[in-house]
């Protein structure tokens, strides 16, 4: 089973190509201009690198991909922690799958099914995804269905979930997260 954002970051690579495209041919007399857009293709260009990256679940592990590019692998005796929640970040309902490798710390979701990023302990949260000891998979929100078979084929693969924040709860949009501070 394959989870990827490839389509994303292709848009952004294209968006990124013709903005150095339009800084060559609109801007040619004035380098100022030019100079803004081929600062702005740079950073649409870093952004596309990171939205180019997919994961991979298998019957063996977790492939990290990058333009489909094999650069890390995690087997699943590797893996201490998984948590079906709200993603991460407070501004989507987005559901997502929480990894935990041996190396990282298990950070527990609030009340409201999403590990915080406030406070300390998101600032550790925030420093183990930055090395790669904990990734954040965000699942399909469209078709729901694929969503759901993407969390049944990992805990297939890995065994029950640690912790599995019931898919028919909806994330409370008139109430402010809880800190953990």
């Amino acid at each position: 089973m394959r989870i990827d954002t490839f389509g994303n970051g292709l848009g952004l690579l294209l968006f990124s190509l013709g903005d150095i495209l339009a800084g060559v041919l609109v801007f040619d007399d004035n380098e100022l201009a030019r100079t803004f857009c081929f600062a702005f293709a740079g950073l649409i260009l870093i952004l596309a690198l990171f939205r180019l990256k997919y994961i991979v679940f298998t019957d063996n592990g977790i492939e990290h991909k990058i333009f489909g590019v094999r650069y890390r692998f995690t087997s699943w005796k590797n893996v201490k922690n998984i948590m079906h929640t709200f993603h991460p970040s407070e501004n989507t309902t987005a559901r997502a799958l929480v990894i935990t490798t041996d190396r990282g710390d298990i950070y527990l979701p609030n009340d409201y099914g999403r590990v915080s990023t406030k406070g300390k302990q998101g600032k550790d949260f925030i420093a183990e995804w930055l090395s790669g000891k904990i990734f954040v998979v965000t699942l399909p929100q469209r078709p729901e269905e694929r969503g759901s078979k993407v969390v049944q084929y990992v805990a297939d693969c890995y065994g029950p979930l640690d912790f599995d924040y019931s898919c028919d709860r909806t994330a409370p949009a008139d109430r402010e997260p809880a800190t953990d501070d």
